[in-house]
């Protein structure tokens, strides 16, 4: 392609063809390697028909215009059939012209490229492959707010690597070879979600539920001490989407860096969590943890969440410090969340490598006889089953900013007992979700992910 003397410099050619034999309607030209578009250069075309002389059938679509959008030439004004554009007319008609894209992350080979999205508290921000698969979930819970979230992929690929010895001296577990290197403007609270496809992390061996999310300051690749590392155990998660299974690592966070995922079943600190559970006492909880081999640690802090994801800082408690003998340790939970309450235990040490209990849960009040599934809704269709006195009558959706953007109302025959309820998400975009039920004896509020 000749640049006509009416474009501007600097372009460059994407695609490049003598002759296409066109067809009636949409025409595809596909570019033969992968262009990053920065959503604001021009784009040109120039293409001509090998008539040589005018005639009324090059018939094209297009769209009028205010102003002269476009450059045509006739075959009697150049020398080769009307592709010179030896002299040329300016035009109000802009042929219509539709893009096809893919998301800027390749899953299988996307080192270095990354993705950026702005996020204040309540935001949420999915960054996908080529293939449209969602590959990392992050969304803000609180604190400052982060503002210009950028995540990479800085190291790709389906191998398991042996670990690194900071983060087992034995340097028999491996680490996920795809790692994420995340950053932003500002710290704040957020919920990470990183999503694996099967393939991606079977050759880590061992159980998918059982894996642990490492966390480093740094790069994970370019990590030598666990000095400010953390290893946690995520809520886990699989879906299935077009045949092909994915597992989800969840955790929450105030601080970005680099992330992967483990077979490592050790500790990163010299402790040994022998248990750690909650028990219902009356009107509070019991939270009761035993250790041993507690060498260099700082304190322990009791995280409280009211959905297993959203973790807050309740209580802290400062080490015995009795090295590799046992310590018994209680506290004590005094106003308990109604309905569900999640715990679990962080462990610092005096060099902040930090790490994270199961986690544990207490019911208070009646459980509710509404359940919801699958969630994460996969193929646009929500069931909802309700057993017992709590019959629906409405369900609606809340989006993020708190505002009900669809409701369903139903019929509830509060003499059977149970009550199935099919909803059509199709509508709704990838995204998180309140789904809020409405019935006769009670109100019910679940939060659920669309992938």
């Amino acid at each position: 392609m000749t640049t006509p003397s009416y474009a501007e410099t600097g372009l460059t050619t994407l695609v490049n063809n003598a002759t296409v034999s066109v067809v009636s309607g949409w025409n595809t030209f596909n570019i033969s390697s992968p262009y990053y578009w920065d959503g604001s250069s021009n784009i040109l075309f120039e293409f001509c028909f090998n008539n040589t002389s005018s005639t009324n059938s090059d018939v094209i679509s297009s769209t009028s215009k205010s102003s002269n959008v476009a450059m045509f030439n006739l075959s009697s004004t150049g020398s080769d059939n009307g592709c010179s554009l030896a002299g040329f007319y300016s035009e109000t008609e802009q042929p219509d012209i539709r893009f096809n894209y893919t998301p800027i992350m390749d899953a299988s080979n996307a080192t270095n490229k990354s993705a950026v999205s702005y996020l204040t508290t309540g935001d949420i921000a999915f960054f996908y492959d080529d293939q449209d698969k969602a590959l990392v979930k992050i969304q803000q819970t609180g604190g400052t707010n982060l503002e210009c979230v950028n995540v990479s992929i800085d190291r790709s690929g389906s191998s398991a690597l042996t670990s690194p010895t900071w983060l087992d001296p034995t340097a028999t577990s491996k680490i996920s070879q795809k790692t994420f290197y995340i950053t932003s403007t500002n710290n704040g609270n957020y919920d990470i979600t990183l999503i694996y496809k099967a393939s991606e992390i079977s050759a880590l061996g061992g159980t998918a539920s059982s894996y642990k999310m490492i966390k480093t300051p740094n790069k994970i690749q370019n990590t030598t001490a666990s000095v400010g590392a953390q290893l946690v155990a995520p809520t886990y998660g699989t879906f299935t989407s077009d045949g092909v299974t994915f597992h989800t690592y969840t955790s929450s966070f105030a601080t970005f860096s680099g992330f992967a995922v483990t077979n490592y079943a050790g500790s990163l600190l010299p402790l040994n969590l022998i248990s750690f559970k909650a028990i219902k006492n009356e009107n509070a909880v019991d939270l009761l943890w035993e250790t041993t081999n507690e060498i260099n640690l700082k304190e322990f802090i009791i995280e409280r969440s009211a959905n297993g994801q959203d973790f807050y800082p309740i209580l802290t408690k400062e080490p015995a410090g009795q090295g590799a003998q046992l310590s018994k340790y209680s506290s004590k939970d005094l106003q308990p969340l109604s309905g569900v309450s999640y715990y679990r235990l962080k462990s610092t040490s005096l060099d902040q490598k930090s790490e994270y209990s199961k986690i544990v849960q207490v019911i208070f009040g009646k459980k509710s006889s509404i359940s919801l599934f699958p969630n994460p809704v996969t193929n646009n269709k929500l069931y909802i089953v309700s057993t017992g006195a709590s019959s629906i009558n409405e369900v609606q959706v809340i989006d993020s900013k708190g505002t009900v953007i669809k409701a369903f109302k139903f019929y509830a025959d509060l003499n059977s007992g149970s009550q199935s309820i099919e909803l059509d998400l199709n509508e709704l975009p990838i995204g998180n979700y309140v789904i809020r039920t409405l019935g006769n004896s009670q109100t019910e509020v679940f939060k659920i992910q669309k992938l």
